[in-house]
């Protein structure tokens, strides 16, 4: 037999609270079982509630329908649950046309070209903000793309970088995103086991693209403005102190064959050459290759040593200075 309060539920259902062994620790509840989402639900429809009321005893609401039609909502009690409707049956399209035009939306038929004409003048009226862009991605997000349109994008975005699209900041964000996303177990091959035939058809088409004199020249041109090592050295940090000190203007890693340490314009190049990486004191065929590159060019070569460095800077720069004296004298000679 199940015992009760004498405490009646306060919803007003007029139903009394069953007694449970765990009230003795939490205390007499106030309401019956699931009855307190009903107080919770009148509260926050508590307006709307009353209206019902009141249209029931006449049939019909105050409000219009929002078509347009001047025609009154009709009450029905399941509006107490769902809430008070904004348009009669049916009328939520004025006609025929307008629903055929939905379903042909929801079907996924393309829109005319006034509708495309319309689209295009509005977007050009929105800022293109961080969030606009956000939620254009999650929009497009597991969105199949027909082939005409991945093509109409490609060509779109054909000799623009990202930094030209959305600036130097978000680019590097961007990039950093990207790597992030994409490292490791993120990675769209990781795990993947290819077969002979594709490995076979993917160094075929690398080897193509390789071979392209076009593609070498691009990778040539990029590597000459890649800077390698990424920091200055010592004993570049101490050349470049020198020459700063005795007010000669330089640039760093400067993007022409060899890639030069420091250079003064208009062609005078300098090497910080380390004893261990450069082969002290004989030096590497590569380094004599570049030299005469470099001089054919009509470049200046200078080359020191890293001991040469280390033990007496000014002697090195000293023979920079002189240098550029002689010809300033010969210069003005002329």
């Amino acid at each position: 037999m199940t015992e009760y309060y004498d405490k009646l539920c306060k919803c007003g259902c007029g139903r009394r609270i069953e007694i449970k062994s765990h009230h003795k620790r939490r205390g007499v509840p106030d309401y019956v079982w699931g009855h307190n989402d009903r107080i919770y639900n009148s509260k926050k429809k508590f307006d709307e509630i009353e209206i019902i009321d009141k249209a029931l005893k006449v049939g019909f609401y105050d409000r219009l329908c929002r078509c347009g039609c001047g025609q009154k909502i009709s009450v029905d009690k399941s509006h107490k649950y769902n809430g008070i409707p904004v348009y009669i049956k049916d009328h939520s399209f004025k006609d025929k046309e307008s629903r055929e035009i939905c379903r042909n939306r929801m079907l996924g038929s393309h829109p005319s070209k006034e509708t495309l004409i319309k689209r295009s003048i509005s977007l050009k009226k929105v800022k293109r903000t961080d969030e606009w862009c956000n939620n254009i991605s999650m929009a497009l997000t597991n969105k199949k793309l027909s082939k005409e349109h991945i093509k109409s994008i490609i060509e779109s975005h054909k000799g623009k970088t990202w930094e030209k699209m959305f600036g130097k900041e978000k680019s590097e964000l961007m990039r950093l995103e990207r790597s992030i996303k994409y490292k490791g177990i993120n990675a769209p091959n990781y795990g993947r086991k290819f077969s002979e035939e594709v490995k076979r058809r993917m160094s075929e088409s690398r080897k193509i693209v390789v071979a392209n004199p076009e593609y070498i020249k691009k990778v040539r041109k990029a590597r000459l403005k890649q800077v390698i090592p990424y920091r200055d050295t010592s004993i570049e940090v101490k050349m470049q102190k020198e020459l700063k000190r005795r007010g000669i203007d330089f640039k760093t890693h400067y993007p022409i064959i060899g890639q030069p340490d420091i250079f003064i314009e208009p062609n005078i190049t300098i090497f910080c050459d380390g004893d261990y990486w450069h082969c002290y004191p004989t030096g590497k065929p590569r380094d004599w290759y570049v030299n005469e590159l470099l001089s054919d060019m009509n470049y200046n070569v200078f080359r020191f040593w890293e001991s040469d460095i280390k033990e007496c800077v000014n002697w090195c720069v000293n023979r920079i200075e002189a240098f550029i004296n002689n010809r300033r004298i010969m210069e003005s000679a002329s």
